[in-house]
Order: C-alpha cells, then sequence, then structure tokens
C-alpha cells in the first residue's frame, strides 16, 4: 500500500512539472508568433505597409486624372478648379510629389527634421519646380544647413529653383526652420531663403517665414551674395509676390562691405532682369529682420513692401493679408498670422 501511495505522489509531480514547461513553452511560442506578426518586420506590419503603398499608388492615379480633367479645351491649365477639387478629396495620403507637382491631400504637409548636404539645390520641399508646377499647403519645420560649391546655388524651407513658366504656383506654404547656407572662398551669388531662392515664373500668394536665414559668405569678392525671407531673387515672367509676411530675421556673413546689405532683405533678396514694375504687393515685414523690404533693386521697379512693429504684425488679419490668413487661435506660431488650413491639420 505504501508503495503504491509512493507512486501516486511521484505521478503527480512529473505531471505538475510537464505542465509548468508547458506553459512555458507555450508563451514562448506566443511571444515569438506575436513577433512575427506584429514587429517592425512582422507580416502585418508588411501587409499594412503593402496595402498602405497600395492605396497612395491608387490615389496617385486618381490625382493625376484630375489634373488633366483641369485643362480646358484651350490646353489652358485651372489652379482654382484643380484646388476645388482636391480640397474635397483623398485622405489619409501625406502629401503627393510627382515631379515637380506637390499636393498634401488631407491637410497634411511634407517635413524634414535636421539636414545637412552639399549640391546645388537643398530645399525642404521641393529642389525644382518644374513647369507649371504647383507647390501647395505645405511646411517645412526643419533646420537646414548646406555648404556650397556652385555658383548661383543654396538653400530654401520650401523650393530653390522654378522654371519660368507663367503657368507655376506656390501657395499658401510656410516656413518655420532656420535655413544657413555656407558659400565658399570660390563661389559667387549663393542664397538661402525662407521660401524660394530664384524664382521665375508664376504666381506666389499667401505664404510666410518665421525661420532665420543665414549666408555666410568666405568670398570677399562676391558682393551679392542673399539672405531674404521669401524669395532669393526675382526674375523672369514671375508675377508680383501677393499676401505674404516674414518675421525671421536676416543674417548675411562676409567680409565685402557691399555685400553685407546690398542683398540682406526681408521680403526678396533681388530683382533681376523682370518683367514686373511692382515685384510684391501686399507683403509685410517685421521691423528688425532686416533693413528693407525689397534688396536690389532695377531702376523700374519700386519697393512697396510694408514695414510693420511685433504688434503691427500680430494684428494683420484676412482683411490685410488675404482670405488665406486667419489669426493664430492654437498657439502654434507665436501669436502671428497663420494659413487657415493649419488650423484644420492635425499635426499643431
Amino acid at each position: 500500500m505504501e508503495k503504491i501511495k509512493k507512486n501516486k505522489i511521484s505521478n503527480k509531480g512529473i505531471t505538475l512539472i510537464a505542465l509548468v514547461i508547458t506553459i512555458i513553452v507555450l508563451l514562448i511560442l506566443v511571444g515569438v508568433t506575436l513577433s512575427t506578426l506584429s514587429g517592425q518586420d512582422g507580416i502585418l506590419n508588411k501587409a499594412t505597409t503593402a496595402a498602405d503603398k497600395t492605396n497612395k499608388e491608387a490615389i496617385k492615379e486618381k490625382i493625376q486624372l484630375e489634373i488633366f480633367d483641369c485643362y480646358d479645351n484651350n490646353n489652358d491649365f485651372s489652379m482654382d478648379k484643380l484646388q476645388g477639387k482636391l480640397s474635397k478629396k483623398y485622405e489619409n495620403v501625406k502629401y503627393y510629389a510627382n515631379g515637380s507637382i506637390i499636393l498634401p491631400i488631407d491637410k497634411y504637409f511634407a517635413m524634414i527634421k535636421e539636414e545637412s548636404g552639399n549640391g546645388k539645390y537643398f530645399a525642404g520641399i521641393c529642389p525644382y519646380l518644374e513647369e507649371g508646377g504647383l507647390i501647395w499647403q505645405c511646411h517645412n519645420l526643419g533646420n537646414i544647413s548646406v555648404s556650397t560649391s556652385v555658383d548661383y546655388s543654396g538653400s530654401a524651407g520650401i523650393c530653390c529653383n522654378s522654371s519660368s513658366s507663367v503657368e507655376n504656383s506656390i501657395k499658401e506654404c510656410c516656413n518655420s526652420g532656420n535655413i544657413t547656407v555656407k558659400e565658399l572662398s570660390t563661389q559667387k551669388n549663393c542664397r538661402a531663403s525662407g521660401i524660394i531662392i530664384h524664382w521665375c515664373g508664376g504666381n506666389m500668394d499667401s505664404c510666410y517665414n518665421t525661420g532665420t536665414i543665414k549666408l555666410i559668405s568666405e568670398n570677399p569678392g562676391d558682393n551679392c551674395p542673399v539672405s531674404s525671407g521669401i524669395v532669393g531673387q526675382l526674375a523672369g515672367q514671375a508675377f508680383p509676390l501677393k499676401n505674404c509676411y516674414n518675421k525671421g530675421e536676416m543674417i548675411l556673413e562676409t567680409d565685402n562691405e557691399m555685400g553685407k546689405e546690398l542683398r540682406r532683405a526681408s521680403i526678396v533678396g533681388s530683382v533681376h532682369d523682370y518683367e514686373q514694375t511692382i515685384p510684391a504687393l501686399n507683403c509685410f515685414w517685421l521691423t528688425g529682420t532686416a533693413s528693407k523690404g525689397i534688396g536690389q533693386i532695377g531702376g523700374e521697379q519700386s519697393d512697396t513692401t510694408i514695414e510693420k512693429s511685433v504688434e503691427e504684425l500680430k494684428k494683420l488679419t484676412e482683411n490685410e493679408l488675404g482670405d488665406a490668413f486667419t489669426a493664430d487661435t492654437i498657439g502654434i506660431n507665436d501669436g502671428y498670422p497663420i494659413l487657415k488650413w493649419q488650423l484644420e491639420s492635425e499635426y499643431y
């Protein structure tokens, strides 16, 4: 009888140990399974990424059809028609980029964090705007620092250069990143700007800059470096800038006495081979950010930009700046006016 008891106790002990081991093994298998399914490289994540990519590709095709539909029988493109279409459709896509067309679909915007690089153009959103290109409702928050070894190069928060097409458009964009360009000793005419360094054609409307724009020139023979809040150089067939403002500081470090102030300007650095007599309409700038609104200017052009104090600039409403602007009621821009689409963005 005693022997039988011992066997029973022994069998129970073995059963309990086996149960514990089984539970441990199951827990390990569950962990491995969850990792396989939901990890960064997991099956579920890959499936979600693939589905998201497929969805974006499908939306891109739809957008392209919308773009084609905005041309009339005379092959004239209607920007207003396109904006009307896209503002009501296509959610859950951060932005659409195809060549030079960048369209935020659901009020989001392209964004970089911190970048540096070498090259001819370096921008937060789009290096070069092709013929008929559109950049609409984009915001660069990233600080950009670039050393350039190419003449006439530089960096900007939104875009660097554009074609001379009158169909180009930059609308409702803003930069709050600090832009720094270092011009090496053998280079010349380099530029740093909040929105674009070289604007050659088309419409620019309702843009603002709050970032510090800095150009450092190591070439004492260069009297034309540019540091500007909105546009570095205005040229060609560009229409006058409209409804823009700058509150960011313009810094230009150079040993060239002429170059220190010639193209350090709060709105436009220089006007060159430009067809319009008034380069900027309804554009404002914060006193102290530079000594003037437009820097080097042609004999037929006039500087119509308006200097404002901190209090005056903060009080500007859509009546002065245009319908795209509104008061900073959500506290994202230190009390200065913001764009209406920013109120609806989930980012802020």
